[in-house]
């Protein structure tokens, strides 16, 4: 549960930063760069630390798939615009979204599990964390879907341009 008070927290600090810089007139090229290149680490542990969870579980292929898909989804916007191409917010699971998708299925699934403990007391078993995991197959096919659809918006335009 304490997960999932943190993802939501780190995201809404996150969110809040560029809006006290644009607001305060203190945006800069590097900081701009120190915000993408964090973006990317917050990205990296909080999956890697559901990608450790699952380490023995079928549940990994959907951690691996949702890290694939948030490094593509920003790797494709910085490659665009090198080749002169704004992807903007095309796709549907922008990073805000990925935070609170997570941060509010790790608190919904929490409360979901403690409910469940009864159930599998006698079989001395740990309740899974279904909602959970449900959040992170909607994280792996929706991030690589936007990645997707950045890598199809972007092959367009250039093709037009050429």
């Amino acid at each position: 549960m304490s997960a999932g008070w943190l993802t939501l927290f780190i995201g809404s600090l996150d969110i809040l930063d560029g809006r006290v810089a644009r607001n305060t007139n203190r945006v800069t090229k590097r900081g701009e760069f120190l915000d993408s290149v964090m973006d990317r680490y917050q990205d990296f542990l909080l999956l890697s630390g559901v990608c450790y969870y699952y380490r023995n579980q079928w549940i990994l292929i959907l951690g691996i798939a949702a890290v694939g898909g948030s490094f593509f989804v920003s790797y494709v916007r910085a490659k665009a615009s090198t080749v002169g191409v704004e992807v903007g917010k095309i796709g549907v699971m922008q990073r805000p979204e990925r935070f609170f998708l997570l941060g509010f299925g790790a608190l919904v699934s929490s409360v979901l599990q403690i409910s469940m403990i009864p159930f599998y007391y006698e079989r001395n078993e740990v309740p899974p964390h279904w909602i959970f995991i449900v959040v992170l197959a909607i994280l792996a096919i929706t991030t690589n879907a936007s990645a997707f659809a950045r890598i199809r918006y972007v092959w367009n335009s250039l093709k037009e341009k050429s």
